[in-house]
C-alpha cells in the first residue's frame, strides 16, 4: 500500500515539479502489478504517515530559473483507502510537501511548499470506469531574494473500461 502511494505521489510530483499542462497521471490500478488481483478482500486502510527524506536530489522545476539541489524533503500524507469486495477502490486524501534547497546557478536559497488533495475511485483489477482527481497548491520562495513562484493545478480525469482516457480536464495556472 505504502509503495502505491508513493508512486502516485511521485506522479503528481513530476506532474507538479515539472509545470506542464499536459501531464497525465496515469491511475495506480493500471501501473502496479500487485493491484491486479483476481479476488479483492473488503477493507479499509486509514494513514497518516510522514516520510523525510535528507538525501541530496536535484530537481528541475519549471516555474523556477535554475535547478534546485534539495537538501530536505518532507511528505505528510494523510487519508483512507477502501476496498470492496467487487475489487472497486475509493482512495481520498491529501498530500503536504516542504522542500528546502539552494539554486545550482545562485546558490540562493528556495522553501517550497506543496498542499495536494486526491480522489480516486475505480477497479484494482481495471476493469470498469475510473475517475481521478487532483488539486495542487505549490508555492516556491527564493529566500534570497524574497521572489516567490506560484502555482495551481486541477487534474479531473476519466478512464473507460476499455482503459481509454475519456475526459481528460487540466486546469493549469502560469507561474508567476
Amino acid at each position: 500500500m505504502k509503495t502505491t502511494h508513493l508512486f502516485f505521489i511521485m506522479a503528481i510530483i513530476l506532474a507538479t515539479v515539472s509545470c506542464t499542462k499536459n501531464e497525465v497521471i496515469e491511475p495506480a490500478s493500471l501501473i502496479d502489478p500487485s493491484l491486479k488481483a483476481s479476488a479483492c478482500t473488503p477493507s479499509v486502510i486509514n494513514y497518516n504517515e510522514r516520510d523525510t527524506l535528507e538525501v541530496p536530489v536535484y530537481f528541475f522545476p519549471g516555474c523556477v530559473p535554475e535547478p534546485i539541489l534539495v537538501n530536505l524533503y518532507d511528505l505528510t500524507s494523510k487519508g483512507h483507502y477502501n476496498v470492496a469486495g467487487s475489487c472497486r477502490f475509493n482512495d481520498k486524501g491529501n498530500f503536504q510537501i516542504h522542500v528546502t534547497g539552494y539554486g545550482m546557478v545562485t546558490y540562493h536559497a528556495y522553501d517550497a511548499y506543496a498542499n495536494l488533495e486526491h480522489h480516486a475511485v475505480g477497479s484494482m483489477t481495471g476493469q470498469g470506469a475510473q475517475i481521478n482527481r487532483v488539486f495542487e497548491n505549490v508555492t516556491i520562495t527564493d529566500l534570497t531574494t524574497g521572489a516567490i513562484y506560484p502555482f495551481q493545478q486541477t487534474i479531473h480525469q476519466v478512464i473507460n473500461g476499455n482503459g481509454e482516457i475519456v475526459i481528460n480536464e487540466v486546469e493549469f495556472t502560469e507561474c508567476e
